[in-house]
């Protein structure tokens, strides 16, 4: 038996077992994912109560276990309870000799999402690679430029005339620091284990802290699964990460009626990220009421530069991401006219594996 569980866990489409009273008595990883709960939680429920819209009805699971002939369904929708995500998907129902209902739901969906998350992964290396090169080739004249300025200062009487050396260093240094920026964290990182829950209550309290937040009246909703494990990483980077992202959010919900910021996290199983999958991930979700983020940008929100914001600089979710892609995770994206949210996927090291490239 420990056998068949490990092999449903290792399928990436989501297995339900329901009774004849259509109660669910067994769910597989994905499955986990799909609901956005853990198996203990939702055992004992009925199947369409964990769905807020759902086409199969517990006279269907009859029919089938009376006839002993499977169904499938093609494209249904489906809207876990708790989740503003309609997912569309196939559906097979299998009878089984337990007076029992197998139930197989694969995301038509995911697909194109798992195409999606390829292209953001894609196209922030390539980003990154060509951000490292331009470095290289600017950080050197701006070294000359500030030496050259130092030397010159040193040979001037005239305290006018210093205020312009003064500011080639000043504009050398900024130009410095921004190129430091565009290439996100340094590559000599502290990893160490830490609580992801305690980092996400830190932002919050900073967030908290900001002129912002002080100008509206923000609710915050915590959806929080106690039960996750440690990360491995650097914390502070991490923190940032998670804080460009909350401060735009603040900057996006300056003008909404009511706004809202809804923070939720839970653990997905087998996620592919770039061409790797990981056995498990942290995912926190970062919701807001907001505008939605116009559609030419959503496809290039990550890269550096790219911004909406009259005085943004466009680096906040390149950074973000750029430590996200450090721990071997990813960040997306989904923006409605309702709502924008954020999702950050870090994977979980628990065989060893080095946590940060």
């Amino acid at each position: 038996m420990p056998v068949i569980l490990d092999i449903l866990n290792q399928l990436t489409f989501a297995v339900i077992v329901v009774n004849q009273a259509s109660k669910i008595t067994f769910i597989n990883y994905a499955a986990e994912s799909l609901l956005g709960h853990s198996k203990d939680f939702v055992v004992g429920h009925s199947f369409n109560e964990c769905f807020e819209h759902s086409p199969i009805h517990e006279e269907e699971f009859l029919d089938i276990l009376e006839s002993y002939q499977s169904v499938i369904l093609r494209e249904v929708q489906l809207k876990p309870v708790g989740q503003n995500e309609t997912i569309r998907a196939n559906v097979a129902l299998t009878p089984l000799d337990t007076g029992e209902i197998l139930l197989e739901v694969e995301r038509v969906d995911r697909i194109l999402q798992i195409s999606k998350e390829d292209q953001i992964y894609s196209s922030q290396v390539a980003s990154n690679a060509l951000l490292r090169a331009l470095a290289h080739e600017i950080r050197n004249p701006l070294g000359g430029i500030r030496g050259a300025a130092q030397l010159l200062e040193h040979e001037l009487d005239s305290e006018d005339l210093k205020e312009f050396t003064q500011v080639i260093i000043a504009e050398s240094d900024r130009l410095r620091t921004l190129v430091d920026r565009l290439l996100g964290p340094s590559q000599h990182k502290n990893q160490e284990s830490f609580n992801i829950h305690q980092v996400i209550e830190r932002v919050l309290k900073l967030s908290s802290l900001d002129d912002r937040s002080k100008k509206i009246d923000l609710t915050i909703q915590r959806n929080y699964d106690p039960s996750l494990p440690e990360l491995l990483g650097d914390s502070d980077h991490v923190l940032q990460a998670i804080l460009n992202i909350v401060t735009n959010a603040l900057d996006a919900l300056s003008e909404t009626t009511d706004p809202k910021l809804i923070v939720k996290t839970s653990i997905v199983h087998h996620f592919t990220i770039g061409k790797f999958r990981n056995p498990s991930c942290i995912e926190v979700q970062l919701e807001n009421n907001g505008p939605m983020i116009p559609l030419e940008l959503q496809n290039q929100i990550f890269l550096p530069l790219i911004t909406s914001k009259t005085r943004g600089s466009g680096l906040g979710l390149a950074i973000a991401q750029n430590v996200a892609q450090a721990h071997g995770g990813l960040i997306t994206c989904e923006s409605e006219p309702t709502y924008t949210r954020f999702k950050i996927y870090l994977p979980v090291r628990n065989d060893g594996q080095e946590a940060l490239k």
